[in-house]
C-alpha cells in the first residue's frame, strides 16, 4: 500500500493493523485511530476498507473515531449498501451512519440505492427503522422504503 505520510507512521500503522486483525486490542485501536486521523480521506477510507474485509466491527468502531468528511462517510455507506452484508449493514448504520450521517443523507442515499442495492437497502432500512434514535416521522418513512424494498424482492426485482 502507498500512503501519503512518513515513514515511520508506516511502520508503526503496519505492526498495530497486524496486531489488530489477530486480536482485537483497545489499546492498539487507539493506537491505531490517532495515527489514521492524520490522513488524507482518501488513506482513511482505503484503511476502513481493508479493516472491513477482515474485521467489520472493527472497521465500524475505528470509521466512527477517525472524523472522516461527510463525503467520505457517504461513499463509504455506498459500499456497504453495494456489498449487501447484513452484519456489516447493521455495525455502520448503528455504530456511524445514525450518528455521523445524518438521517437526511442516509434516507436519501437509501431512496437512490432502492433499485441498484436492493438487498443493501433492504438490510439498512431494517436497521434504521429500529433505531431509538430517530423520530416517530422518520421512522414510518424508514418503514415505508423497507416495505417497498421487500415487495420488490418479493417480486424478483433484487440485485
Amino acid at each position: 500500500m502507498k500512503y501519503s505520510f512518513e515513514l515511520k507512521e508506516l511502520d508503526e500503522l503496519e505492526r498495530v493493523l497486524s496486531s489488530l486483525l489477530v486480536r482485537r486490542d483497545s489499546q492498539a485501536e487507539n493506537v491505531l485511530c490517532h495515527i489514521v486521523r492524520k490522513m488524507s480521506d482518501d488513506d482513511k477510507k482505503t484503511i476502513i476498507q481493508m479493516l472491513a474485509e477482515r474485521n467489520t466491527a472493527m472497521a465500524a468502531s475505528v470509521s466512527v473515531r477517525i472524523n472522516i468528511s461527510r463525503e467520505q462517510q457517504s461513499d463509504l455507506f455506498e459500499n456497504v449498501l453495494a456489498r449487501g452484508r447484513s452484519n456489516e449493514i447493521k455495525l455502520y448504520v448503528d455504530r456511524l451512519f445514525v450518528h455521523r450521517l445524518g438521517f437526511s443523507r442516509m434516507i436519501g442515499a437509501l431512496r437512490k440505492y432502492e433499485a441498484s442495492c436492493t438487498k443493501g437497502v433492504y438490510f439498512a432500512s431494517y436497521y434504521l427503522g429500529a433505531s431509538r434514535n430517530i423520530s416517530e416521522a422518520k421512522r414510518q418513512e424508514v418503514k415505508d422504503l423497507f416495505q417497498r424494498v421487500k415487495l420488490r424482492i418479493a417480486g424478483g426485482e433484487s440485485d
